[in-house]
């Protein structure tokens, strides 16, 4: 599977396995790599590896996340093709997506979940029985919050995605994007309605807004990765987005990737990209 850019060049791709713990993503993964380009990274699999060198789980755990996001990052500096696991529960991993596509990836998201984090703790449990790796269930539930949560900025930010429920026996294709266009696929379960379908509307509604606000359809996505730092007049924001003016051009910057100071439109913005473990935090 390539791709190639305006120039003809191949393009390198990101495939991003995303989904919260015990939704089947390594299941539904497994089949599908050998037809992907590309380096996988894994910390599950790294941290499978250090089982005798590091005995204490959580400490595992942690620096195998640690070694995948240092990978990550060397792939995406060296412009090479890779695809990775992520439970997608902090907006860092959704600003991986930004970060792609601002290197010139082709970006995709195949987003595997369950309509309850029930589903989620027993699967786990069951998986530690059989000998897997095991997650608290207060973590799980936490976790599975924050992944749903963030679903619709993570398929606006992707070009192209795949939603698959994953809930029955047998795997369920919900919600496609292609072309910048959303299909949901009959049935159309419940959840998918709320976590996706009603937040990527008025997602839309809010670049429309903006695009009008500012007077062109023509602005581009911020680069939401750490360090990041963008400086201009504040245009207009909404609930979902703010647009900025900035030396450069117009630029997009998605709400939920970033924390804003308290600024008035046509007042002068600095908006840093900053993450501690994770999730949003102020510039130190």
């Amino acid at each position: 599977m390539t791709s190639t850019d305006t120039t003809g060049a191949e393009q390198p791709q990101l495939f991003m396995f995303a989904g919260p713990n015990g939704s089947g993503k390594s299941t539904i993964t497994t089949p599908m790599l050998a037809d992907l380009p590309g380096e996988y990274i894994n910390a599950d699999d790294i941290a499978r590896a250090w089982r005798d060198e590091i005995p204490d789980p959580l400490e595992r755990n942690r620096q195998a996340a640690r070694l995948a996001d240092r990978q990550r990052q060397l792939a995406l500096r060296e412009g090479r093709s890779l695809v990775f696991e992520t439970v997608m529960s902090t907006p860092e991993k959704v600003a991986l997506l930004t970060q792609a596509k601002a290197l010139g990836y082709q970006t995709t998201l195949i987003f595997v979940t369950t309509s309850d984090a029930t589903f989620n703790v027993r699967r786990v449990q069951q998986r530690v029985i059989l000998g897997g790796h095991d997650v608290e269930p207060d973590t799980i539930r936490r976790r599975y919050e924050g992944a749903m949560t963030l679903l619709a900025a993570a398929v606006e930010h992707a070009d192209q995605a795949v939603v698959i429920d994953n809930s029955g026996t047998e795997p369920q294709r919900v919600a496609q994007k292609f072309d910048e266009q959303l299909e949901l696929l009959a049935p159309i379960p419940a959840w998918v309605t709320q976590r996706l379908d009603q937040p990527w509307a008025a997602r839309q509604a809010s670049r429309r807004t903006l695009r009008e606000l500012a007077g062109t359809p023509r602005f581009h996505t911020a680069d939401a990765r750490e360090g990041q730092q963008y400086s201009g007049v504040l245009v207009g924001r909404t609930a979902w987005h703010l647009l900025q003016r900035t030396a450069q051009g117009l630029v997009l910057h998605d709400l939920s990737l970033c924390l804003v100071p308290p600024v008035e439109e046509g007042e002068p913005l600095t908006l840093r990209y900053h993450y501690e473990r994770g999730k949003l935090s102020r510039t130190p």
